[in-house]
């Protein structure tokens, strides 16, 4: 954990070193941060926002409550560390509240309802019970999140009523007092941006949402994602990603592992448990029922647990298969020791197992969360599978298998898993497996789609980001504040993230250029009068930058920086008198060396360049902003004249407003330059009909 202690009063002071991009985000922003590691984290993320203009109220509290056994120690922590950092700020973009500290407003009904129902959906998250009734069966821990979530949304509501803002930026925006900020900002009709860490593909990365609290894992969750990747084809590349990642969940030794064994041994496992090859194995794979609650839809049943419990007394004792239990292994840490506190609840499998059954029956195997046997062998033995809020769902998919998965958890619903919606569905979905278990298996068609969706939630869904909240010092030392400023930082994809959390529309060309051509106007400033220092700071780590990465995503900047190396690095190799000349030589020459290479790039990305117009201007000829598409059509063939479809498009638009004779010469120009286009041969002759005398 970064201390802000170290970070944000000298650091905001020393952001007037950098070339001032107050113009880009003109809001005004309310982050709230809630627990050490998140305040620590949005700390470092206000700065950044700060610099690119925005006016931060940073709200934090001393006092919270939370679910895991180090609370206490944490809590103490806060008021030591953060008090006198906060205290000590001076900055006229950032201002920082103590939450505790604010007057409280009076809330409405409609408000005093959303506090209790976020005191209720706490108390199932401290239980973690969902069969428990918050106010009936835990009335004292109700009454005292009811107590805290009232304060902290009075507190807040005064804070909104003596301020406009334009977003509220979070993390998680669903349970505790970040559900309490996100309901809040609701009912006034404030945008809030909520974040969540994630376990994905590559560690630089999270997920990010205005359009729900990111923590939710239901169906809608990635929808646009997954639209956008159609028609979902794996690639080798695909493939590739799917076996890393399958690598980094596999053994105990990697660093996304749940597991407290090494794979591999499925030959053997089947024996071990007692499972002759008479009859199928079905596997029952249930996590943890409160914590996914209230983050998903429940199709079949009312909760986790009665799925649970339901599947269990369908399945058990019966002679037509085996039924294998896996407990998700998921609350535990390396010695076993239980961080979280989940064997506190009622509702863990085991403890369920424990009062449903005095004895095992026959056909029935139990495998508790620590046992040392490996999920992934248990999915090579097995031939089918009954999944709740898991991704194990989506794991037997890969091994191309079926799994019967009765909620709108995210992976659902795409083609690879059985999703019944009713309670008689779901146990027909068995009845028919069981009938014939080889229909458990996938095609390879089914198979393919699991790999893809694999891609798009792991690599392509994430937003890529320099730190890491789940990772010990947030991958800080890799990617400190100052690298993140830099021309680098600026370059990297990462901003394009910042701007994302506080813009919903993505950042221009256009704003990027201007945004470019003050940090260069500011290079060659430092550079020219021999201030090597600062010049090295501006320009971070050059060699690091994906230039071609950077044309696909911003062509007319990328131009430009192109234009200005040459000029530049003479200035830059000028500085003299700085021990670490030899790698600021070296970045710059890699910069400067790339120039021919870089322009012929951006020649190859021109069809890319004509590809985005013409899916533009198709989008506005759709919205019937006709003049804004026939603008991107000849933009288009600026670039290529020689586009058909942008004639085509453009002979559509003049026909549609009576020019036929010119709305004819497109079509004609457009199958000179490509006969074997079918727009403009469908349209041409068309309209050759339609021009041809009655008789």
């Amino acid at each position: 954990m970064i201390p802000v202690n170290e970070t944000l009063p000298g650091k905001l002071n020393a952001l007037a070193r950098w070339p001032d991009l107050g113009q880009v985000h003109d809001k005004r922003v309310l982050v709230f941060g809630f627990s050490p590691h998140w305040i620590n984290y949005f700390a470092l993320i206000s700065m950044v926002l700060v610099h690119r203009g925005c006016r931060v109220d940073f709200v934090w509290t001393p006092v919270y409550e939370h679910d895991n056994a180090d609370v206490v120690a944490h809590a103490e922590s806060v008021r030591e560390i953060f008090e006198p950092a906060f205290a000590s700020v001076s900055h006229d973009r950032f201002r920082a509240f103590n939450l505790r500290d604010l007057p409280m407003a009076q809330l409405s009904d409609e408000m005093l309802d959303e506090v209790r129902a976020q005191s209720r959906e706490d108390v199932t998250h401290f239980t973690r019970e969902v069969k428990t009734d918050p106010e009936r069966d835990a009335p004292r821990l109700f009454g005292r999140r009811q107590h805290y979530n009232h304060e902290c949304m009075a507190s807040l509501l005064s804070l909104f009523q003596k301020n406009e803002y334009d977003l509220v930026l979070e993390p998680n925006g669903k349970v505790y007092e970040w559900g309490i900020v996100y309901r809040l900002a609701s009912i006034l009709g404030v945008a809030v941006s909520s974040v969540e860490s994630f376990r994905c593909g590559f560690d630089q990365a999270f997920v990010h949402s205005f359009e729900h609290p990111a923590i939710l894992w239901n169906e809608e969750t990635i929808a646009a994602a997954w639209k956008a990747n159609e028609p979902h084809i794996a690639s080798d590349l695909t493939r590739e990603r799917v076996r890393k990642l399958q690598e980094r969940f596999d053994a105990p030794d990697k660093d996304l592992s749940l597991q407290f064994c090494e794979g591999g041994q499925a030959d053997t496992l089947r024996e071990r448990l007692g499972l002759d090859q008479d009859r199928p194995i079905v596997l029952l794979l249930p996590s943890l029922g409160y914590e996914k609650f209230y983050r998903l839809e429940h199709y079949c049943f009312r909760d986790g647990v009665d799925w649970y419990l339901e599947s269990l007394n369908y399945l058990a004792g019966r002679d037509d298969c085996y039924l294998v239990i896996r407990s998700h292994p998921f609350p535990y840490g390396d010695g076993r020791e239980d961080p979280m506190n989940h064997r506190s609840s009622g509702e863990i499998p085991e403890r369920l197992m424990e009062e449903h059954f005095a004895k095992l029956p026959e056909n029935l195997r139990f495998i508790s969360a620590t046992e040392e046997i490996n999920t992934y062998d248990l999915m090579a033995i097995g031939d089918w599978a009954l999944c709740y809020s898991s991704v194990t769902g989506l794991e037997m998919a890969l091994a191309g298998k079926s799994a019967v998965v009765p909620t709108s958890i995210h992976y659902n619903g795409k083609g690879f898993t059985r999703a019944p919606r009713t309670h008689e569905e779901y146990f027909a979905a068995i009845d028919t497996l069981l009938a014939d278990p080889s229909r458990g298996r996938l095609n390879p068609r089914q198979i393919e789609l699991a790999q893809c969706y694999v891609e798009v939630f792991y690599y392509l869904y994430p937003s890529p980001f320099p730190w890491n909240i789940s990772i010990g010092g947030f991958l800080y030392e890799e990617w400190p504040l100052e690298r993140v400023l830099s021309l680098e930082g600026l370059l990297s994809p990462f901003m394009d993230t910042f701007d994302a959390l506080v813009e919903r529309r993505p950042h221009t060309d256009a704003q990027k250029l201007a945004e470019l051509r003050s940090y260069l106007a500011a290079i060659a400033g430092s550079a020219g009068s021999g201030d090597f220092a600062s010049t090295t700071r501006l320009l971070g780590h050059l060699e690091e930058v994906d230039f071609s990465a950077l044309a696909a995503r911003y062509p007319e900047s990328s131009a430009h920086l192109v234009q200005r190396w040459t000029a530049l690095a003479e200035l830059v190799r000028g500085c003299r008198g700085a021990e670490d000349f030899a790698r600021l030589a070296e970045a710059t020459a890699q910069a400067t060396g790339t120039e021919e290479w870089f322009a012929q790039e951006l020649l190859k990305l021109r069809p890319l360049r004509v590809e985005q117009r013409l899916v533009k201007g198709t989008a506005l000829y759709r919205e019937r902003d006709v003049d804004g598409a026939m603008v991107l059509f000849r933009e288009a063939l600026d670039l290529d004249q020689n586009c058909a479809q942008a004639w085509n498009n453009i002979g559509v638009i003049l026909h549609g407003s009576h020019q036929q004779d010119a709305a004819l010469k497109a079509f004609e120009t457009g199958l000179a330059a490509d006969p074997g286009n079918v727009d403009c041969q469908r349209n041409y002759a068309a309209l050759r009909m339609e021009l041809q005398p009655t008789s």
